[in-house]
């Protein structure tokens, strides 16, 4: 059997509810002394929705978010589809 190569883009909407704690943390000297810079809240929000649903990580896995709960972060909807490249 022949193999082939298919190029295809995933895409997801996501509705993410996040805890004021959650950006507070992203936007906090600290978080800027790390990571070289403060994350917006929109920012916030791409980066723990990624994590989570891409890489099933949880939100005190993350650097930066690994002392707050993980229930500070909830997954409301996410909605997977595919685009033709």
């Amino acid at each position: 059997m022949a193999k082939k190569i298919y190029n295809t883009r995933l895409v997801c909407d996501v509705q993410i509810e996040i805890d004021d704690a959650v950006i507070e943390a992203g936007q906090s000297e600290d978080f800027k002394k790390v990571f070289g810079a403060k994350m917006k809240p929109q920012d916030v929000a791409n980066h723990i929705a990624y994590n989570i649903l891409v890489n099933s990580a949880r939100l005190s896995q993350l650097d930066g978010w690994a002392d707050l709960p993980d229930d500070n972060v909830r997954i409301i909807r996410d909605v997977w589809d595919f685009e033709e490249l």
